[in-house]
């Protein structure tokens, strides 16, 4: 590894530790759906919490923090103070068939027949949870949900995202809490034959899950040359 004092820009990378040939990339890179809380799922019970959200083309997830700047009279430093943060996550897919875009975010909310694409034991999404009873107005029927204005959707959901290198190290276990989706786009074009769609999420909060990831790279990147 490239140190200021010892700096070989012919001879050595800048960065050490990295083992060759082991990479992330969107192939080993997971996202599923799931209840409003990551409290709601038992860890012994994952697989049967959480609904895989596959035909995903693009997952852009991004996050703003609330930053105020005060000066004072008589210096020309300042004082920065951070606020409140805030994310967002914009998901592209193309429909084959089966469950739309929406229907698999909300996978494990009984529809507007009461059918749920992914059953789960979490409480809260329960077709007996009083709070939650049946749409005033219809999101759509069976696989395809689209109908924003319906009050289905001011109900949240849960995300979940995996990102493992190649060689199955984990490295994100991340999930997106009280999720809502205020846009969605159904896009068509003469000269293709595939739809595709397209929904932005606001999340409440991101929880970082504890998980076997691969272990820190400190002292390994300042002893490796290479």
């Amino acid at each position: 590894m490239a140190r200021v004092d010892t700096w070989d820009p012919w001879n050595w990378p800048v960065q050490g530790g990295l083992k060759e040939g082991e990479f992330a990339s969107s192939t080993h890179t997971l996202i599923a759906s799931g209840p409003p809380h990551l409290a709601e799922i038992d860890a012994a019970d994952i697989g049967n919490a959480v609904y895989p959200v596959g035909l995903c083309q693009d997952f852009a997830w991004g996050q703003t923090q609330g930053v105020a700047r005060f000066y004072e009279i008589g210096s020309k430093r300042s004082y920065v103070v951070t606020g409140h943060a805030a994310g967002g996550i914009t998901l592209t897919d193309v429909y084959y068939s089966g469950p739309s875009l929406l229907r698999r975010l909300y996978g494990v909310w009984p529809d507007y027949d009461g059918k749920t694409l992914w059953p789960t034991t979490s409480a809260t999404v329960s077709p007996q949870n009083p709070e939650f009873g049946t749409p005033y107005i219809p999101p759509g029927y069976e696989n395809f949900l689209y109908n924003l204005q319906s009050d289905f959707f001011g109900r949240p959901f849960g995300l979940m995202l995996i990102v493992h290198t190649n060689l199955n190290q984990t490295l994100i276990v991340a999930y997106f809490e009280e999720g809502v989706v205020p846009g969605l786009n159904l896009n068509f074009n003469a000269q293709t034959v595939i739809l595709q769609e397209s929904a932005t999420v606001d999340y409440e909060r991101v929880v970082p899950v504890r998980a076997n990831y691969s272990s820190l790279e400190n002292e390994k990147i300042k002893n490796t040359p290479y």
